[in-house]
């Protein structure tokens, strides 16, 4: 996986830490496939990807410029990702679903986008091409048509699976970068660099022959 797909997981398990709580604890929310490692707690949830990603171009987009480089979106990153809930008690899950999915509803509403179901996190804390970011990308995690899908494995160790589109941006680093005040000095220095003064004036006739003007 990715650095970037990675932070992607991150970003959203950040945002609905604070939603799972208290019945989750920060610790039982997984990020990726647990190692063999891990004692596996309930309740949890684990965020995952699903599959590669798409590469989807688009036009250039500038996210931020520093006086030696320069970030760009030159797309989105298209792909899919499962929620998966952990629970012993059905009802308990249940209530964990609804609040989830209230999330995706509850957004679309308050910044009345068309598309219902759509939630955008802002992501930070990343690099590209090891270049740290200087502002937020927003990821959009979007509902597919189906919502939860119940699965029981063993007795009374009930999971749910939540599967989202999401876009992230594909973000390039490009180096070096000039501002304006650094292409019109480098300009000037140009100009300046060949003196223009003449000591004669000169005239030119109608043959093009150059005399020196009286």
């Amino acid at each position: 996986m990715s650095v970037i797909k990675r932070r992607m997981l991150e970003a959203l398990g950040e945002y609905l830490t604070s939603i799972v709580a208290p019945e989750i604890a920060a610790g039982d929310v997984i990020i990726g496939a647990p190692g063999t490692e891990r004692a596996i707690c309930f309740p949890h949830i684990a965020i995952r990807a699903q599959g590669p990603f798409v590469f989807m171009p688009f036009e250039d987009d500038e996210l931020w410029t520093t006086t030696t480089t320069q970030a760009v979106s030159v797309g989105t990153l298209a792909g899919k990702v499962e929620i998966v809930l952990g629970f012993t008690d059905q009802v308990q899950r249940e209530v964990m679903e609804d609040r989830i999915l209230h999330e995706f509803y509850k957004q679309a509403a308050l910044d009345g986008s068309p598309r219902r179901g759509v939630l955008v996190v802002q992501m930070g804390d990343f690099e590209v091409n090891a270049v740290a970011n200087l502002a937020t990308v927003p990821v959009a995690y979007v509902l597919g048509e189906e919502t939860w899908v119940e699965e029981m494995v063993f007795e009374r160790k009930r999971y749910s699976n939540l599967v989202l589109d999401v876009d992230l941006p594909a973000v390039v680093i490009r180096s070096p970068v000039y501002d304006i005040d650094a292409l019109v000095s480098a300009i000037t220095g140009d100009l300046t660099s060949v003196d223009p003064t003449l000591d004669d004036q000169v005239s030119i006739d109608e043959d093009g022959d150059v005399a020196i003007y009286p």
